[in-house]
């Protein structure tokens, strides 16, 4: 059963959802630092043997490794293809160097069939068997200087791709920590609140405002979705809590 206080206010579903919050910012936090483990924040320490905590700190430990596991596997992915197409470079550069080499004996041997001829030692079918050769050789060394062009044009694309998904990673993690930061906010400020009222509503709550309806506005749904991110939705009862929670399921799927 629901633990309600006078205003109305699951508390009990208060303080597990600022424990989910607050484990999922440890998640957050270590992946926006590049942590191999994730490290309790300090608003985190006193609830290590709490059960509820521990639990949502494993689930979130649990989605830690998996997205760091692919992370690490989609950037293996990409290492290996700029691998593979540096070795092909590599490959393609010493045949445009075996190629240079042959195109620049056949030019010699050009050379000493023009002054043969000029001598009358030679024919003009040798002279043009020779050019023939020169002229494949020098295509097909054209040839793989594209082929070269091609492969690095590859490389500095895996690069980008590499980068671009570093910086996509961490600029979803950033706004993804934004929002469950001020979402941490707001079911801390509302955990106040309720504890203001149900304490009877003391002088300093009533100069700030606090009343039962300011409690309840400020209840925020918490939706895990895709990815084992968890999503924060203010609602003000539990139609509206119904009808966020069947848009967050939509939204997640594909």
């Amino acid at each position: 059963m629901p633990t309600l206080n006078d205003c109305g206010v699951d508390t009990a579903a208060l303080a597990a959802a600022i424990k989910e919050q607050i484990a999922h910012l440890a998640r957050l936090s270590a992946e926006l630092k590049g942590l191999d483990s994730m490290v309790l924040p300090q608003e985190a320490q006193g609830l290590q043997n709490d059960a509820q905590f521990a639990s949502a700190l494993r689930e979130e430990q649990v989605a830690f490794a998996e997205r760091k596991e692919a992370m690490a596997s989609q950037i293996d992915s990409l290492n290996q293809a700029r691998e593979l197409e540096q070795r092909e470079i590599e490959f393609s550069q010493a045949k445009e160097a075996g190629l240079g080499r042959q195109e620049a004996l056949l030019q010699t041997e050009l050379d000493n069939i023009n002054r043969l001829i000029s001598n009358g030692s030679a024919t003009s079918p040798q002279k043009i068997n020779t050019e023939q050769s020169v002229l494949q050789t020098e295509t097909s060394r054209l040839d793989v200087k594209l082929v070269i062009l091609k492969g690095q044009q590859e490389v500095s694309r895996i690069e980008r791709s590499i980068a671009d998904l570093h910086n996509q990673w961490r600029n979803e993690t950033r706004a993804e920590y934004s929002k469950t930061k001020q979402a941490l906010t707001a079911l801390s400020q509302q955990a106040r609140d309720a504890s203001s009222v149900a304490h009877g509503a003391d002088p300093a709550s009533h100069q700030a405002g606090v009343s039962c309806a300011d409690a309840k506005e400020a209840f925020y749904l918490i939706v895990r979705g895709e990815g084992g991110l968890l999503q924060a939705f203010p609602v003000a009862g539990k139609n509206a809590a119904q009808k966020e929670e069947n848009a967050a399921v939509a939204r997640s799927r594909p």
